[in-house]
Formats: C-alpha cells, structure tokens, sequence
C-alpha cells in the first residue's frame, strides 16, 4: 500500500489530504497511483513504479529503485539511486525524461549496468554527454516521450511538406501541358509553311 507523507502526517491515498501544501514529503511503496495537480514538488520518490507526475511538478528530491515517467516540466532532481552491485533485471530502476534538455541532477549513485534512461527523440546524444546523465550504460529514444507540441508541429511540418509537393506537381503538370501547347502549335505551323511553300512552288511550275 501506498505511504504519502504530506507535512506531518502520512496517508495511504491523496483523497484523505485535506490540506493546502504544495509539497509532498514523501511516496513510497506506491504502484500506479496519480498525483493530483495540486503540487509543485516532491521531497522523496522510494521504491514507486507506474505512478502518475503531474506537468505541475518542478523538482523532486531523492528518487530510489523506481520506475517512473518524469515529465518535461521538472527542472531539478537532487538524487536518483539505483541499487549499485546489488543490481540486476529484476530490481534495475528505469527512468523515462519528457525533457530534450537534461533536469539538474545532484547525483547519481549506483547506477548498475541494467540500469535504464529513457529519452525523448532527437536527445540522444545530449544525454549521452552529459557529465551525470551520461554514466548510464543503457540510454535509449523513445518517441512517446516527445511532447504532445512536437508531435502537432512534426505534423504539421510533414503537411506543410505534403502541400509543398503537390503544388510542385500541379505545376510540372502545368508547364507539361504548356510545352504540349508549343509543341503543337509548332507542328501547326510547320505544317502550314510546308502547304504554302507547295502552293508557290506549283504556281511557279505552271
């Protein structure tokens, strides 16, 4: 069951919180759960996996064995643990960023070899080099973290290309039947010569 820590108290579910802070202290042993809107961080993250963070979220503190989506909107993270030597394909975490731009990270502590970092497309290699974000061995692309504004613009790029190609053949299509046009009135005219060059070469037989 889930343990949320809000100032003093802690709950098993957000609906029995009924006050006002816009942090929350801590979260652990929590699957699947959402966080509701009404937060701007969160102090500690501890052995979650699948929960739900708000695009209100702006930094996190201390993340450890978990699972998680981290949206674009978060700015900082104070710490990301894994297991270290202990680790494997059972317990390895596995953090997913919407950010292209890499969130402040304090540290980065025992990151083991199934460790996995998750990146948006296009924010391979900025991940790659960077000096924290770096260390992980297994850092991949996936394009369902780019954010639902990309995805739009990438769209409507690739419309605008459409639109661009179809103009470009309408006209080719319309500089084909113009030269059609020229051809035909050449043939028209040199037809024409070739009957009055006829004409006046028998006028000058007779």
């Amino acid at each position: 069951m889930a343990n949320i820590k809000i100032g003093e108290h802690h709950y098993s579910e957000f609906s029995f919180y009924l006050g006002k802070s816009s942090s929350i202290d801590s979260i652990s042993e929590a699957n699947g759960i959402v966080i509701p809107n009404d937060y701007i961080s969160i102090g500690s993250i501890f052995n979650c996996t699948g929960i739900i963070i708000p695009d209100t979220i702006i930094s996190i503190g201390n993340i450890y064995g978990c699972n998680l989506t981290i949206p674009a909107s978060v700015e900082s993270i104070t710490k990301i643990e894994g297991c270290g030597k202990y680790g494997t394909d059972s317990n390895k975490i596995v953090i997913a960023l919407k950010s292209k731009i890499p969130p402040m990270l304090g540290k980065l502590v025992g990151i083991s070899d199934f460790d996995i970092l998750m990146v948006p497309q296009g924010a391979l290699n900025t991940y790659k080099n960077h000096p924290l974000w770096g260390q992980f061995k297994n850092i991949s692309e996936n394009p369902r973290l780019n954010s639902s504004s990309e995805k739009s613009e990438t769209t409507a790029n690739s419309n605008d290309e459409f639109l661009e190609i179809r103009n470009e053949i309408a006209d080719l299509k319309n500089e084909i039947t113009n030269l059609k046009n020229e051809i035909a009135d050449l043939k028209y005219k040199t037809n024409d010569q070739k009957s009055n060059s006829g004409f006046f070469s028998n006028l000058f037989k007779n």
